[in-house]
C-alpha cells in the first residue's frame, strides 16, 4: 500500500485549511459590504404641490391648473419649485372665474417636511396680492338663471405644512368679499318696487322734505356687502372667519335683510313726517301713507319667500375648506365652489388656491449596529489584503505538497 509521508499529509491538511480560510474571509467581507449598504442613511422622501385651480365638469376632472411641484428623493437638502401668472381656465370655468395677482410655491426637505403656498404669493413664497371673481350664471351650463351670483374677492391664499413627524398644519386667508345676487327670483320683485315708488312719491307730494326713493335691488341685483357677510357670521374681521363656512347659505337672509332694511329707512321717516301734519292736513297724507305700507308689506313678504332657494340653485361658496387626502397627503384651499346641483351629470366643482402636503415618508434603517463608512472602508481594504495574504500561503502550501510527492 502506498503510504503519503507525513509532511505530505500536514501539507495537504493546510491546504485545506487554506481554502477554508479563504471562504471564511470572503464571505466575511460580502456580509461587510451588505451591513455598509444596509446602514447606509434613511432615505427621506418628502412632496409638495401648489395650483391655483382644480376641479371637475359633469364629473369628469378637468386636473389642476398652474401647478408647481417639489419632490425630494434624497438626494437634495431641498427642492423647490414656483410660478406666477400665466394660467389659462379652460371652458366653463373659464367663464365663471377669472384671477388677478396670484403664484404659487412648495418644497420639500431632506428631513422628511414640506411645505405649499397658493393664491397671494410670489413664486418664492412671499406674500403678494390676489383678486377672484366669479361670475355663477346656471345659464352658462344650459340651466335657467333663477339666481345668479357675482362673488367679488379681494384677497386669498393658501398654506399647508408638513412637519417630520407628520403633523400637518395649514391656514388661508380669504377677505374683502362682497356679492351681487340677480336672476328672475330677484328680478320678481321689481314690479312691486315700481308700485312702492309710485307710493312714495305721491306722499312726497303731500308731504314735503322727504328724501327720493332708493330701491335695495340695483341694476344687477342685491348687493350683499363684506359687512353684512361678517355680522351674519359674527366675526368682526375675515381672519376669524371659521373654516368651511358657505357663504351661499348665508344668502337668503341677507338678501331679506337688505330689502326689508331699505324699506325701514324709507318708511321711519316718511312715518314720523305724517305724525307731524297738522289736521286737516294729515288727513290725504295718512291715506297715501297707507297705500305705501301696503305696498311695502307686498315686497318684504315676497322677499321672505323668494330667496329661499337659492342654495338649490346655486350649489355652495365654501370659504377656508382642507381635507385629508385618500393617499395621505393633505390640502388647504381658499375656495371650494360646489356649483349648479340641478346639473345632469353632477355639480361643477372648483378649488382655488390648493396648497398640499405630502405624502412624505421615511423609509426605516434596517435592525443592526451601525457601522461608520470610515471603519467600513478600512476594514475592507484589510480583508483584501489578508485575502491575498491567504492566497500566497495557499500557493507556497501547494507548491511543498508537491515537492514532496516528487521526493517520494
Amino acid at each position: 500500500m502506498d503510504i503519503q509521508p507525513p509532511s505530505s499529509s500536514r501539507s495537504r491538511r493546510r491546504l485545506r485549511g487554506g481554502l477554508k480560510a479563504g471562504a471564511v474571509v470572503a464571505l466575511a467581507a460580502g456580509m461587510v459590504a451588505s451591513g455598509a449598504s444596509l446602514a447606509s442613511a434613511a432615505t427621506t422622501i418628502s412632496h409638495g404641490d401648489a395650483n391655483l385651480i382644480s376641479g371637475s365638469v359633469l364629473g369628469t376632472t378637468i386636473g389642476s391648473i398652474g401647478a408647481v411641484d417639489a419632490t425630494n428623493s434624497g438626494q437634495a437638502p431641498l427642492v423647490t419649485s414656483g410660478a406666477e401668472g400665466g394660467v389659462t381656465i379652460p371652458g366653463p370655468i373659464g367663464q365663471i372665474l377669472t384671477l388677478q395677482g396670484f403664484g404659487r410655491y412648495a418644497d420639500a426637505s431632506v428631513d422628511g417636511s414640506s411645505d405649499a403656498y397658493a393664491g397671494g404669493v410670489t413664486a418664492s413664497g412671499a406674500p403678494g396680492s390676489s383678486a377672484a371673481q366669479f361670475n355663477i350664471k346656471p345659464s352658462t351650463v344650459g340651466l335657467p338663471d333663477v339666481f345668479t351670483v357675482q362673488f367679488n374677492v379681494g384677497q386669498f391664499s393658501s398654506e399647508a405644512h408638513l412637519a417630520a413627524d407628520g403633523t400637518p398644519t395649514s391656514s388661508s386667508t380669504v377677505s374683502d368679499i362682497n356679492a351681487v345676487i340677480g336672476g328672475t327670483a330677484v328680478d320678481a320683485l321689481r314690479a312691486p318696487l315700481t308700485l312702492l315708488q309710485t307710493a312714495y312719491n305721491t306722499l312726497g307730494a303731500l308731504v314735503p322734505g322727504l328724501t327720493p326713493f332708493t330701491s335695495p335691488v340695483g341694476p344687477n341685483g342685491i348687493t350683499i356687502g363684506q359687512d353684512q357677510f361678517l355680522n351674519a357670521m359674527g366675526v368682526p374681521s375675515w381672519e376669524q372667519v371659521p373654516p368651511n363656512t358657505d357663504l351661499v347659505k348665508l344668502l337668503p337672509q341677507l338678501m331679506a335683510d337688505k330689502v326689508n332694511s331699505g324699506i325701514a329707512t324709507m318708511l321711519a321717516p316718511a312715518i314720523a313726517a305724517v305724525n307731524a301734519l297738522p289736521f286737516p292736513l294729515n288727513v290725504a297724507a295718512k291715506a297715501a301713507l297707507a297705500t305705501l305700507q301696503a305696498a311695502a308689506k307686498t315686497v318684504t313678504d315676497l322677499a321672505a319667500t323668494s330667496f329661499s332657494s337659492v342654495a338649490s340653485v346655486i350649489g355652495s361658496f365654501v370659504l377656508k375648506p382642507s381635507a385629508t387626502n385618500s393617499n395621505g397627503s393633505y390640502t388647504q384651499s381658499a375656495i371650494k365652489a360646489s356649483l349648479f346641483p340641478g346639473l345632469s351629470g353632477g355639480a361643477m366643482a372648483i378649488s382655488l388656491a390648493n396648497a398640499t402636503v405630502g405624502p412624505n415618508t421615511v423609509v426605516p434603517t434596517p435592525s443592526g449596529p451601525m457601522i461608520s463608512p470610515t471603519v467600513l472602508g478600512i476594514g475592507g481594504a484589510s480583508l483584501i489584503a489578508l485575502f491575498g495574504m491567504l492566497l500566497i500561503v495557499r500557493r507556497r502550501q501547494s507548491a511543498v505538497a508537491v515537492s514532496a510527492t516528487d521526493v517520494r
